[in-house]
């Protein structure tokens, strides 16, 4: 018998920091617990780039930047272009069930970087 395969496209963003993003899907929202409109899922991190150095790794969730909320791939791409001469950026992290705060930037600098858990 003939098989259907579902094929779902995910968008995605240039690299900011050195984090790739894509849209959460409904197997990635399943698979994590959370909504499809609960941000952006980080795909990549690159080698030796700020967002390594901060401790991202690739299923963390972004669910703000700068204190505005990141629901999609748009929103992202939004913020991404409005915030790109900004200095530093503060992101809202979600990772399993915790949450916390990762800034990247000039400003991050080796101490402050993290803050409200323990990336």
């Amino acid at each position: 018998p003939d098989r259907i395969v579902k094929v779902e496209r995910i968008e995605k963003a240039d690299s900011w920091f050195g984090i790739e993003v894509g849209g959460i899907t409904n197997d990635i929202a399943d698979r994590l617990g959370v909504s499809i409109d609960g941000g952006v899922v980080v795909e990549k991190v690159a080698s030796g780039s700020p967002a390594a150095e901060a401790g991202l790794v690739p299923s963390d969730l972004i669910i703000s930047t700068n204190q505005i909320p990141v629901q999609t791939i748009g929103d992202f791409r939004r913020l991404r272009h409005s915030l790109q001469n900004e200095p530093s950026v503060l992101f809202r992290i979600r990772r399993g069930n915790q949450m916390g705060d990762v800034m990247l930037g000039e400003q991050a600098g080796k101490e402050g970087k993290k803050r409200g858990w323990g990336l």
